[in-house]
């Protein structure tokens, strides 16, 4: 994958900017390329309890952050009727391998369990 990260230094004096070069390539490019690949086709979410993350690139204000019962993976579905959409997963901050479940919501419906509602800025 391509770097996407090019910075403009051409206002530093040649020595710092060779030094800045040099920590970038080796240092900063390495994990930016990471996270570009990473959340590829995925997008930023902020749900209305505050919590971040990132979801499929289709996700929209309104749809729901479900961990089914017996999951620990977030999924965006997207409510309709007379059934939800299943959009993909989702990363979100303190919700993933099952620090957010409830276990006594076990004998619930699966997409009632714990949701969040997702809105962006």
């Amino acid at each position: 994958m391509p770097c996407v990260f090019k910075p403009n230094l051409n206002w530093l004096p040649a020595r710092l900017a060779n030094v800045v070069n040099r920590l970038l390539k080796f240092k900063v490019l390495p994990y930016w390329n990471l996270v570009a690949q990473a959340t590829l086709g995925r997008r930023f979410i902020l749900t209305k309890n505050g919590s971040m993350g990132f979801a499929p690139k289709e996700a929209a204000i309104g749809d729901r952050i479900c961990i089914l019962c017996g999951g620990k993976t977030p999924y965006v579905f997207r409510p309709g009727s007379p059934q939800n959409i299943l959009l993909g997963d989702a990363f979100v901050f303190g919700a993933m391998n099952g620090e957010v479940i409830d276990f006594g919501l076990a004998h619930r419906d699966p997409l009632e369990s714990l949701y969040y509602w997702i809105r962006f800025h």
